[in-house]
């Protein structure tokens, strides 16, 4: 019978009986990691009409009653940027405790992400395993302001401008608005990098994320302060039609992009 099932394409004989086995036990060890993995339970809560939140803790609900209670002044305050359409779509988010984080490797180094319809945050600290066997331990510094800046990204994506708009303008637009949501009296905008390091996307691989993050929001909220609200809702709502980021920019400014670097970074 193996001679049977043996074949040959050109010089090389194939053993398709071995072949058959190899790959019967790959499937095997691959259904037993996925279905012998203890999957979360997890429980569900609605805070609004559109948002079903995931958890599998009760000390994740007070974070839950904070997400549900900031919601309003969520869309109050991102509303002056982005369309009514682009709120209507289905959200959920998941709460990932120190237990099912451990299995998400998006999480690692990181408080939360947003992906298709889904935002993913990390509300305990997260134990991370080294390749040297040393352990890290990483804490959202704030689970609430995490939400609100991955809804920030779920706005920008229903606008079908994601790949148009640079990532300093979509991650200091998601600070900005997660700032002005949850209303921090205290915060103060920073700015530790000048503005043609932050536009330019090899320099984000040389920064902290804290330092390029902080810089972006302190010019967003610059770009307010100089030409208003509308520039921003301007510039996510017309780049579609232009495919051209700078040259909005430049006609919604009524500025050379060299002005706009000189009067950003004064």
């Amino acid at each position: 019978m193996v001679s049977f099932l043996r074949y040959n394409f050109g010089k090389k004989p194939i053993n398709l009986y071995f072949t058959g086995i190899c790959i019967f036990i790959f499937l095997c060890l691959n259904f037993l990691l996925y279905y012998g993995t203890e999957k979360p339970q997890y429980k569900k809560y609605k805070v609004s009409n559109n948002i079903m939140v995931c958890y599998s803790s009760d000390t994740q609900l007070s974070l839950i009653k904070n997400i549900e209670k900031n919601i309003p002044n969520f869309i109050k305050t991102s509303s002056k940027y982005f369309t009514p359409t682009c709120y209507e779509r289905n959200i959920t988010i998941y709460l990932k405790n120190k237990n099912t984080a451990k299995r998400d490797k998006k999480l690692l180094m990181a408080s939360g992400y947003s992906i298709d319809n889904k935002i993913v945050i990390l509300t305990e600290k997260n134990i991370i395993d080294l390749h040297n066997g040393n352990q890290i331990t990483y804490l959202n510094p704030d689970p609430l302001k995490t939400f609100f800046h991955e809804y920030t990204h779920q706005l920008i994506n229903a606008s079908n401008v994601d790949l148009l708009l640079p990532i300093w303008f979509k991650e200091g637009l998601a600070e900005y608005i997660s700032h002005n949501t949850i209303q921090d009296l205290n915060y103060e905008y920073k700015n530790s990098l000048n503005f043609c390091i932050i536009t330019n996307p090899a320099n984000w691989n040389l920064y902290s994320y804290e330092m390029l993050y902080q810089s972006s929001e302190f010019y967003i909220h610059k770009i307010i302060s100089i030409w208003g609200t509308s520039a921003i809702y301007q510039i996510i709502n017309n780049v579609g039609e232009e495919n051209d980021f700078i040259r909005v920019f430049e006609h919604i400014t009524n500025c050379k992009f060299e002005d706009i670097i000189n009067r950003l970074n004064k």
